[in-house]
């Protein structure tokens, strides 16, 4: 400031510094049950995460899987249609010596064909399944993945009498937990809106002449005030939004029953199909074997004359199918024993006690 007076003038530099904080004192716990619904939120999406792994884990899983069904079901066809192309060759050459007539040559000739065009199809779904599983991996589709044929036999025996606790691993069922829980602080936070909130308002205020005294403590001055700040003309807006959480938290109970029924169907079904997909692979073992021996027995008979070319072209085929059901039964387990282990959250492994 620059003052004027009779006898001149003179001026005078003034340095402040103020600062100020505000708390709210959390009498009725509302900051806390904000606290608690932001901290359930976040855990919320950390199981999300998880979950998103498990898929991921069985989404390559059942593709590595299939795809090595697929090389199974290929060689399969491979290995038909050259045993059809060699039994051709010999109902070739007996009809060019007048042994077998035109209308047994022209049905073989046909089935060949249909035996080939499945080599082709295999073989497409086969390079499919291979470019989908280098993407789920991350890899560029270039089909450079080499797989063996050998199908992995289940061997692990699932324990009797697995505990419903299992069903705490999914990540998916914690995440609807959590959710609730948060959406539970919530409503508890937005019920205690009508209370009135207080405050406390402090500020810190040091002056000085010269700015190297700025900061000495004996410069500074505190002060100190309350406030208490009541709702009264908000009723309407905040039983409008007391409802509204009430609504979001009832919704998710009503979401997390069904994801714990969910969860048990999962698990039942996954148990029970486990059961059955054993007896059929069971089943079709031994009838893929009767079957390639019924089929050794028709070209035997056909080449007595006791059997038309019909009845040997039709155990062709049941051997075939036979043999490509088998396989598929054998995958069936194993994606089974994938949707048991997601199902449970990451396996049936029980805590040693």
């Amino acid at each position: 400031k620059v003052l004027f007076n009779p006898f001149g003038s003179f001026s005078i530099t003034n340095y402040s510094l103020t600062l100020s904080s505000q708390w709210e004192l959390d009498v009725w716990g509302k900051v806390r049950d904000q606290h608690s619904a932001t901290l359930a939120g976040f855990e919320a999406s950390g199981y999300d995460m998880e979950a998103l792994r498990l898929s991921l884990i069985s989404q390559i899983s059942k593709a590595w899987f299939n795809a090595k069904e697929l090389l199974y079901q290929k060689e399969l066809a491979v290995s038909s249609a050259e045993s059809f192309d060699s039994n051709l060759k010999i109902l070739e050459d007996r009809y060019q010596r007048g042994l077998v007539q035109a209308f047994d040559l022209r049905l073989s000739r046909s089935q060949a064909s249909v035996v080939r065009a499945q080599v082709s199809q295999r073989e497409s779904a086969l390079d499919q399944s291979i470019r989908l599983l280098e993407t789920l991996v991350g890899d560029y589709p270039g089909r450079t993945i080499e797989l063996n044929k050998e199908l992995p036999a289940v061997k692990t025996p699932i324990p009797a009498s697995l505990p419903a606790s299992l069903l705490e691993n999914r990540p998916d069922l914690r995440a609807a937990e959590r959710r609730l829980a948060a959406l539970g602080a919530n409503f508890s936070a937005e019920k205690k809106n009508r209370l009135p909130d207080i405050s406390l308002t402090g500020s810190l205020g040091q002056a000085s002449n010269e700015l190297g005294n700025l900061l000495d403590s004996d410069s500074g001055v505190w002060t100190l005030a309350g406030n208490i700040t009541a709702p009264i003309f908000m009723e309407g807006c905040l039983g409008a939004q007391r409802r509204q959480a009430e609504a979001q938290f009832n919704e998710q109970v009503a979401n997390y029953e069904t994801a714990v029924l969910n969860a048990f169907r999962e698990v039942e079904t996954a148990l029970a199909n486990q059961t059955y997909l054993v007896q059929l692979v069971d089943d079709l073992n031994l009838a893929a074997k009767q079957s390639s021996k019924a089929l050794e027995q028709a070209w035997v008979l056909y080449a007595r004359g006791l059997l038309d070319i019909s009845a040997v072209l039709d155990a062709e085929r049941r051997s075939f199918d036979t043999r490509s059901q088998s396989i598929t039964a054998i995958n069936r387990v194993l994606q089974n024993r994938i949707d048991l282990y997601i199902a449970l959250g990451g396996g049936f492994k029980l805590d040693e006690e």
